[in-house]
């Protein structure tokens, strides 16, 4: 697969679950592969990937727009996303009393602010 092109792929949607940090696991399943194909998606295995869904096959001027438009270089979770997870990891080892992780997140991102807060008056 060339840099910029769109591989394109038939399938169905079996799977849809929700996580606890509210993103979604969606499971596809595809039509028969050729090897080349089949190949091009090992490649794309725990890459970082952007999708277009649609029912209907895409047109050629679809392709074409998909095909032109720019992504922002985004890499993984924003720096808001990494924060977020790892103190839900944190929350996992001691949730300090917090039954619920939204509370636990909640005191934690106020002490946080606070603490970048103090740091200005002074």
């Amino acid at each position: 697969m060339k840099e910029n092109n769109i591989l394109v792929v038939a399938g169905e949607i079996e799977t849809l679950a929700a996580r606890k940090d509210k993103s979604i696991k969606l499971v596809l399943g595809t039509q028969e592969l050729t090897p080349e194909t089949a190949g091009q998606l090992y490649g794309l295995q725990s890459a970082f990937i952007y999708l277009a869904i649609k029912k209907e096959r895409f047109q050629v001027d679809e392709m074409e727009m998909l095909n032109h438009m720019k992504s922002k270089e985004v890499v993984g979770k924003s720096k808001s996303q990494r924060l977020r997870s790892v103190i839900f990891i944190n929350w996992k080892k001691n949730n300090e009393g917090y039954d619920d992780f939204n509370h636990y997140y909640d005191s934690k991102m106020e002490k946080f602010i606070q603490h970048c807060k103090n740091q200005i008056d002074q």
